[in-house]
């Protein structure tokens, strides 16, 4: 048991320095990626953890312990949406600048043309 409470413990700093890290000012679309991977993979491993200390917890701590578990669990996929965000407005951005750049330097000039006019009888 003391090793699953220490393994926990040593997850959430790791969630730490993953949030400080997510909280970072201009981060790149592939770090963005790998955030979003490492999120994925830690919380596989809490509820791995979690699992194992709910089948030796006795039954007046299994909720709490749940309790404890649904809580990372949301904090983590608040993490994993931040990231989503953070990497749609980079791709927004991306595709914005692309889209200034083309139309900044393509000016197209078309030929006026000249409309013939109807000389006749319409029959219906």
């Amino acid at each position: 048991m003391k090793d699953f409470l220490a393994k926990k413990r040593a997850q959430k700093a790791v969630l730490t320095k993953l949030k400080q890290k997510l909280s970072e000012p201009n981060l790149s679309l592939s770090e963005l990626e790998l955030l979003r991977t490492k999120f994925k993979n830690l919380q596989d491993e809490f509820n791995s953890i979690f699992n194992s200390i709910i089948n030796l917890s006795d039954e007046i701590n299994v909720e709490k312990i749940m309790d404890e578990q649904d809580e990372i669990n949301a904090i983590i996929i608040n993490l994993e949406c931040d990231v989503s965000i953070k990497s749609s407005k980079f791709n927004q951005n991306k595709v914005e600048s692309s889209v200034n750049r083309v139309s900044e330097n393509f000016v197209v000039h078309l030929p006026k043309i000249s409309l013939l006019t109807f000389v006749g009888e319409m029959h219906a």
